[in-house]
């Protein structure tokens, strides 16, 4: 369960981008009902293609040298604490549900504590 993949940024629009939104502590079912997602969630981000969780921990990112590195990690959506992101709407209220397209987000690493953001930087060719 160790395996990490890389995790990139790009504008490109296509199915590299789609992941499933699921609570911290537990798998979604096929019974589940829909729930809304709100502001101060606990979430963790499963990667559609890969299956791999959206991950960080404090290893030096490659590139950008003073933020830790963001990966995709464990298989079939199973991972462990690293995956668990809080979900912060930008001047949004206590318990408010996140709206598509108009909602202004954050992630928070759990345990880090650190905001997900980009470089901008181009990774060399591996």
């Amino acid at each position: 369960m160790g395996r990490l993949s890389k995790v990139t940024t790009y504008t490109h629009k296509d199915d590299n981008n789609l992941f499933i939104v699921k609570k911290y502590n537990s798998e979604i079912a096929d019974d589940d009902e829909v729930e809304l997602v709100r502001n101060g969630d606990l979430i963790r981000l499963e990667h559609v293609t890969t299956r791999r969780n959206l991950h960080s921990h404090k290893e030096m990112a490659p590139i950008s040298k003073k933020h830790y590195q963001v990966t995709g990690y464990g298989e079939n959506g199973t991972g462990d604490a690293n995956d668990v992101w809080k979900i912060m709407i930008v001047g949004g209220k206590d318990d408010e549900p996140v709206t598509t397209v108009s909602s202004r987000l954050k992630l928070v690493h759990y345990l880090q504590h650190c905001v997900l953001t980009s470089s901008g930087k181009q990774l060399p060719k591996w």
